[in-house]
């Protein structure tokens, strides 16, 4: 065990002198870095890929998409929100309020590679803003009428746009 012991030893000093002389902040949250978090992707010092799920601020990242790696951040003032990017035929940045169900996206913006189309959603899968491929705009849900709206504010009279 000694030998073990002494090999890990070693590999913490390499990598402590591999942070310092690239001028990377630990800022993982016990201030510990040894090389089973660093073989979780916790902080890839090659510039080489990364497989898997990479977590800033956060001990285990989720593997929100199966599909895809997933980038995970989270907050270190409230560990239970946070963005998730990930990639496969879209292109995703999830915004969370919680950890699980629909608290884990709900804000989101989604780029779609096939189609070019990119939408901004808010309380979960409720579609706000949709651009697309040509550029044109579909706003949801505007109202139809000026009452109760704060200056600024777009609503639709008999199908134009105005602002109160």
């Amino acid at each position: 065990m000694a030998i073990k012991d002494d090999m890990e030893d070693v590999q913490e000093a390499v990598i402590n002198e591999l942070i310092t002389e690239n001028g990377i902040t630990n800022t993982l949250a016990d201030g510990q870095v040894t090389p089973a978090k660093l073989s979780q992707a916790y902080l890839p010092l090659t510039g080489g890929n990364v497989t898997g799920n990479v977590g800033i601020n956060v001990n285990n990242p989720s593997s929100f998409n199966s599909g895809a790696n997933n980038l995970v951040v989270g907050s270190p003032s409230a560990p239970s929100q946070g963005i998730t990017i990930t990639s496969d035929e879209n292109s995703i940045m999830y915004f969370a309020d919680g950890t699980s169900g629909e608290e884990a996206y709900m804000g989101s913006i989604i780029y779609n590679h096939a189609t070019n189309r990119m939408t901004f959603r808010t309380n979960g899968f409720n579609s706000a803003i949709v651009i697309d491929e040509n550029q044109n705009i579909q706003l949801s849900n505007i109202p139809t009428s000026p009452t109760g709206l704060t200056s600024g504010t777009i609503y639709s009279d008999g199908g134009t746009l105005k602002i109160v």
